[in-house]
């Protein structure tokens, strides 16, 4: 394995939080709770017939900003050493 992104990242983001006490996780836990709901709510009203795909943004957005940081940006980070170690492995063949 070459290069280790969501390491650092975690590295950093620990220092970042660390005296946050535990704000980040809250905020973390926030977020995904309302990706959740808003699926959830998105298809109980796609099922009745008055869903609105404008809705269902906004709130997808304002989660994934809540957990981006503990989540999604590690998610990211692990996909983009993937990928590069997958191009570094192909160079070198």
């Amino acid at each position: 394995m070459g290069i280790d992104l969501s390491g650092s990242w975690n590295q950093l983001w620990g220092r970042i939080s660390g005296g946050a006490g535990g704000l980040f996780t809250a905020l973390a836990m926030l977020g995904v709770g309302l990706l959740v709901w808003s699926l959830i709510v998105f298809i109980w009203k796609k099922r009745s017939g008055g869903a609105n795909p404008q809705s269902l943004i906004y709130s997808t957005a304002t989660g994934a900003v809540l957990c981006g940081p503990n989540i999604i940006i590690p998610i990211l980070l692990k996909f983009v050493d993937w990928i590069v170690d997958l191009v570094v492995a192909l160079l070198k063949f």
